[in-house]
This record gives structure tokens, sequence and C-alpha cells, in this order.
């Protein structure tokens, strides 16, 4: 009945602090996963482009929920990229943003020189000359589309 008895109590004494959780598995998040896969999969049709955005307390498990995310979709052949907000970044306007961009284009120049020409395209052709302005701001994406880029 006293907590110094518990903790003392021989039995219980090699299980103190040895639980375990797998960390590919989530807990209670079955509902927060459901709407997050729904959006996913409204992006996949002709819908335009949609953003999400988690938000929540620090340790609620916002980042496990996304990595968990992100390999659902990874595994579909979907193009998954995130960004974390920094408490120490908050002075830098659209830092999250700017780290899941930068994320992306780190993983396409990883991923063979087709997939760099066909995204360097891409961008040209939606952005024009503004893609020298994003080069600025998102250090990857620089160094994907080279200096020619940023003049």
């Amino acid at each position: 009945d006293h907590p110094n008895t518990f903790l003392n109590d021989s039995k219980i004494r090699p299980y103190i602090g040895k639980i375990k959780f797998p960390h590919d598995k989530l807990f209670g998040r079955n509902d927060h996963l459901s709407s997050i896969m729904n959006v996913c999969q409204r992006m996949n049709s002709a819908r335009p482009s949609e953003m999400i955005l988690v938000s929540g307390h620090s340790g609620t498990g916002k980042s496990t929920l996304v990595n968990h995310v992100g390999k659902i979709l990874v595994k579909m052949g979907v193009n998954f990229t995130s960004g974390k907000f920094d408490q120490l970044q908050q002075a830098k306007p659209l830092s999250t943003i700017i780290d899941a961009f930068d994320g992306y284009f780190s993983e396409v120049m990883q991923s063979g020189q087709d997939v760099i020409n066909k995204t360097k395209t891409s961008l040209l052709k939606a952005l024009g000359s503004g893609v020298g302005v994003l080069t600025r701001i998102i250090p990857r994406l620089c160094v994907l589309m080279g200096s020619s880029a940023t003049n």
C-alpha cells in the first residue's frame, strides 16, 4: 500500500524503467491518421494542391505522426516532404516551409540526373525568372538550379 514498499518489491524491481514501445507503431492516433490520409487522397485527385499543417503542444507525437504518414505515402509513390518549426528560427519568416522545401530538393538531388532535369524544367516552366527569388531563400534549390537561375 505504500509507494516505498511497491518500489522495493523484488518481483517488480526488474521491470521498473523497462517499458518499451515500438517506434513504428502509433497509439491512439487512428483518427488523426485517417484525416491526414483522406487529405492525401484528395490531393491525388484532380483537385488543386493542398497543404497539411499539424499543430499541438510539444511532446504530443506530432513528428511521429507525420513521419508515420510520410513512410506510408512514400511506399505509395507519393512525393512527401515535411518541415518542423524550430523555436530558435521563429524570427525567420516561413522557416518551416523553407525547411520542408529544402528537404524536398535535397531528395531530388539524390534521385538521379533524370529526376533533377525534370524538376528543373518543371520549376522553370512554372516559375520562370521567379525561381531566382526562391533560390535566395531555399539553399538546396540554389544548388539544384545552379548559378544561372540565381542571376
